[in-house]
């Protein structure tokens, strides 16, 4: 995979915190000055004792490899925030989907999830760790019993919306389903604001989006991109897409 898709890929959820301050303009007595000045004082006295990690801060920090510079990750409690920019995704027809990128496939069962912040020398991306306890191998050189660790590509959880990532923030602990993540090897790196990140380092695979590779089973309707596999429109059942990724994947075989 070259290092420019993998910057796409990840490109594609251009996350901006939006700071919003209201101020208002009043004139200040002298002594109402020296109380602001005073204030200001404490305020950064205050500032620089929070500057200081906390033990719980060095707990949730994410222990990356040597190879990566300039980025920092940790685990977040919550979501870091539910909205990102418009993105465009690459039109891929049904076979394009499974050609296009280099993917293992696989079914199983999704044992964890956790949020996390990727920080590239200040600049915050909001990302998910997903742990998949794999139980069925249609592609790829996992084996059942094998956990795979998928980086996602935004946060998930109650109340999370982020534009083309569907399918991903509907992934909840204990679901079943059929994933396509790319494999992560030790040349796949990513680069934003003059830092590197080895992806090796934090995962084994991560998803080329959030909305068109995975296929999940939710108890009732299966959860997938419905625009991008015309094929699958009406399906009731998860056997249904299991069928037809087993298709699939014959299909586009090359002998």
């Amino acid at each position: 995979m070259k290092e420019q898709q993998f910057s796409n890929i990840m490109g594609q959820i251009d996350d901006c915190l939006l700071e919003r301050a209201e101020s208002s303009e009043s004139r200040l007595s002298s002594r109402s000055r020296r109380l602001k000045w005073g204030a200001l004082a404490a305020s950064l006295a205050l500032a620089v004792l929070i500057a200081v990690p906390t033990v719980n801060d060095l707990n949730n920090r994410i222990q990356l490899g040597d190879r990566s510079s300039g980025v920092k990750a940790k685990y977040t409690a919550g979501n870091v925030y539910s909205v990102s920019s418009e993105s465009m995704l690459i039109a891929l027809s049904e076979e394009e989907l499974f050609t296009y990128f280099e993917t293992a496939i696989f079914e199983g069962t999704i044992k964890k999830l956790d949020n996390i912040v990727l920080n590239f020398n200040g600049h915050t991306m909001p990302r998910a760790l997903a742990e998949i306890r794999v139980e069925q191998v249609y592609r790829g050189d996992l084996k059942a019993g094998d956990t795979a660790v998928i980086l996602l590509p935004c946060n998930v959880g109650n109340g999370v919306w982020v534009e083309d990532t569907d399918t991903v923030v509907a992934m909840r602990k204990g679901m079943r389903g059929i994933f396509m993540p790319m494999v992560y090897d030790s040349d796949s790196t990513f680069e934003a604001n003059g830092a590197t990140l080895y992806l090796e380092e934090i995962a084994d695979f991560g998803f080329p989006d959030g909305a068109r590779y995975a296929f999940l089973d939710s108890g009732s309707a299966p959860i997938f991109d419905k625009w991008a596999y015309p094929s699958l429109e009406g399906v009731t059942s998860f056997d249904e897409i299991r069928d037809f990724v087993i298709e699939m994947i014959e299909k586009t075989t090359v002998e």
